[in-house]
């Protein structure tokens, strides 16, 4: 089952700390500092499509806290997954 996640980081070493959990069948993407606009945000983005072998998946814990629920793409998409249909 495929699932999509936005997360937003404190910072990058927080990421790279939370990144420990995620095994390598799963695409991360890093985005950095995004860009809002008007300035860079002041949080480190990633993009995740996991990969479950079943439904009762999730993502690790050390991820949970930083999901992002966004009612469009943002400034990323997966190809050919929709992010609204997938979202975790």
């Amino acid at each position: 089952m495929i699932k999509v996640g936005k997360y937003e980081f404190a910072t990058k070493q927080k990421f790279e700390d939370a990144l420990v959990d995620v095994s390598n069948k799963h695409n991360v993407v890093v985005l950095g500092n995004i860009d809002l606009g008007t300035k860079l945000s002041d949080k480190f983005h990633v993009d995740v499509l996991w990969a479950f072998d079943d439904e009762d998946e999730s993502h690790p814990e050390s991820f949970a806290d930083k999901i992002v629920n966004l009612e469009n793409d943002g400034v990323h998409a997966f190809l050919g997954v929709d992010y609204l249909t997938h979202k975790i």
